[in-house]
Formats: C-alpha cells, sequence, structure tokens
C-alpha cells in the first residue's frame, strides 16, 4: 500500500470528539502531500505544533492511579523479557564457603509493548475556541487508555497468560511454585475487604513469603487497591490505598507489596506530531506512544478476587475513542 492509499485510508476511518482514527504508520509523521498546501494551511500546521508543545507534558502530569501502582522502566526490545535468576540458597546464618554452582535462570515474563495512534483533523475554517478541547480530549483519551491497560493487569489476576510465561500460574495463586513447594499470594477462597482480611494478607506478605529457593524474603504489604465500590474500606488499611474506577470486579481487592514486579515498559514515550494533509484541505494532529503494562513477579502483590468472565474494559474503551493499538 502506497503512502497516499495509507493516508487515504486512515482519512476515511471517521472521527470522534474531532479525532480520526490512523493507521499503523510509525512514530515518524507521515510525508506530507506533494501538492502545494495554501498558505492559510502552513500557518494552521504551525500554531498547531506550538499547541503541542504545550499539551504533550499534560498527560505525564495527570493525576493517575497507574504511576502509584507500576514502576516505569524503558523498553529497549519488541519483546521484552524479564528473567528470574536463583542464587544462593542460604538459610539464615549460613556462611559461604565455596562458590555457588546451583544458581540458576528461572521462570521468564514475556511483555510486548503496544503501538497505540489517535488523531484529528483540522480544517483553516475551524474555531479557533474549539481546538484547544480537540487537545484535551486526545489527551484524556491517552489517559484513560492508560489506566484501563494497568487496572486489566489486576482485573485478569486469576487468569494465566501463557504469552506472558512466568511460573505457569495466574498472577494470583495458592501455587506459585519453588524449589522445594509452593507458596501463596491469595486466599484459599474469596474473601471480602474487612480489617481481619487485610491483616490476615499483611502477615501472609511478611512471613510466608518466599524467594525461587524457599528462602523467606523481606516483603512488606504498602497499598491497597480496591475498586470504587469498596471505597469507603478502603480507609481502614493502615498503609495508603489506590481506589481504581477501572477494577470491573466489585468486590476483588489487592495489595501492593514492596517487592517490584508491576511493570510499565516503555518503548517510545508519549508524543505527537503534525502534518499538513491537502487532499482533504487540513491539518492532522497525532498522538503515539508505545508501551505495555504487566507483572514480572507475582510477588509484587497480594489479591483476593473472584473467579469468573471479565470484561474485556481496554477492548471497550479502544472502541469507544476509535483508538488504534498494533
Amino acid at each position: 500500500m502506497t503512502e497516499v492509499d495509507r493516508r487515504e485510508l486512515m482519512v476515511g476511518v471517521g472521527a470522534i470528539f474531532g479525532a480520526a482514527a490512523m493507521g499503523n504508520m510509525g512514530a515518524a509523521a507521515p510525508l506530507e502531500s506533494a501538492a502545494q498546501p495554501s498558505r492559510n494551511l502552513v500557518a494552521l500546521r504551525d500554531k498547531l505544533r506550538e499547541m503541542c508543545s504545550e499539551y504533550e507534558p499534560q498527560l505525564d502530569q495527570m493525576p493517575s492511579a497507574y504511576r502509584s501502582l507500576f514502576h516505569r522502566r524503558k523498553a529497549v526490545h519488541v519483546i521484552e523479557r524479564t528473567q528470574q535468576i536463583s542464587y544462593l540458597g542460604l538459610k539464615p546464618h549460613e556462611r559461604v564457603t565455596e562458590p555457588d554452582a546451583d544458581a540458576y535462570e528461572g521462570f521468564v515474563w514475556n511483555h510486548v509493548p503496544q503501538e497505540v495512534y489517535l488523531a484529528f483533523a483540522v480544517s483553516p475554517e475551524t474555531k479557533d475556541e474549539d481546538i484547544p478541547q480537540y487537545f484535551r480530549d486526545l489527551i484524556n483519551a491517552f489517559h484513560e487508555l492508560r489506566e484501563v491497560d494497568a487496572a486489566e493487569v489486576l482485573n485478569h489476576a486469576m487468569i494465566y497468560n501463557p504469552t506472558v510465561g512466568g511460573d505457569g500460574q495466574p498472577i494470583c495463586s495458592t501455587q506459585h511454585p519453588h524449589d522445594t513447594g509452593t507458596w501463596s499470594n491469595t486466599f484459599g477462597g474469596f474473601r471480602p475487604l474487612t480489617e481481619e482480611a487485610m491483616l490476615e494478607a499483611t502477615v501472609a506478605i511478611r512471613n510466608n513469603w518466599v524467594d525461587g529457593r524457599g528462602v523467606n524474603i523481606s516483603a512488606r504489604a504498602e497499598m491497597l487497591v480496591a475498586p470504587k465500590a469498596l471505597w469507603s474500606a478502603v480507609d481502614k488499611f493502615p498503609g495508603g490505598y489506590v481506589a481504581s474506577e477501572q477494577l470491573t470486579d466489585p468486590d476483588s481487592w489487592f495489595i501492593k507489596t514492596s517487592v517490584d514486579g508491576l511493570v510499565w515498559c516503555e518503548r517510545a514515550p508519549f508524543e505527537m506530531d503534525v502534518w499538513i494533509d491537502t487532499e482533504t484541505d487540513s491539518v492532522l494532529v497525532k498522538g503515539y506512544e508505545r508501551r505495555c503494562f504487566g507483572c514480572t513477579d507475582p510477588r509484587a502483590v497480594f489479591g483476593s478476587v473472584k473467579p469468573g468472565k471479565r470484561r474485556d474494559l481496554a477492548h471497550e474503551t479502544r472502541l469507544k475513542y476509535q483508538m488504534v493499538a498494533a
């Protein structure tokens, strides 16, 4: 497909909030049409480019739940692989008398950063007072999708995803394997959010969690994560809390721990760009980023999750904004 064909396909997809969905055209701005643009379009392009510089940083300045839960890290591969390594399996007070010959590579977690695009078209006839709202709508769309994609990690915490790999268990399981047995980051069955349940989970995190060798680790409960239906109970947790509107089950709840395992892999940071489309006599403004959210160590979270089918909230959000993800 030629560049012109791709541009025609993108423009014909439709718009929402004055936004048109874009095809997979890469992070760089596509080439502008060979036709000479009018002075009005050139002036409009320059104006919108300045507005991009103003609005682009706002996405990372918006209050968000995912920033409190996920560790942001730079992704450098098409598939980000996190390898678990098991080192010395020492008990307290043991001494190292010889180099460890039993260190080995453990489980591998795979995550694929997705490319996400959204764009809107502005013509010279568009009122100046309407343009800022288009920018705000685009920023809000990316922000909402980030929140949803991050929450989906917990929404599906009881469902094993074989493409991610890991230890062969869902994020929350009673059968996480280690060298000499199993460990658990959930209750034997669903437990509603009560002070007793929170205390029991906190004690289990501190006393019962082990590494790949089966040696106790110094994990601590840090933050309660609950859906909006349980907001009245979150202040009972002694640490901080996050009340997430994107958790789809009204009864399930989680505790984020001190273990670094909830990750936000960013391959390409959010950026905005502008170019002229002389075929439609308009200027297109595009937002783009490439990232994903996931879990690389189930010790990062303790969950009490109701089993059952979950809504595909991420898919619903993409349809809402006609947002393209590849």
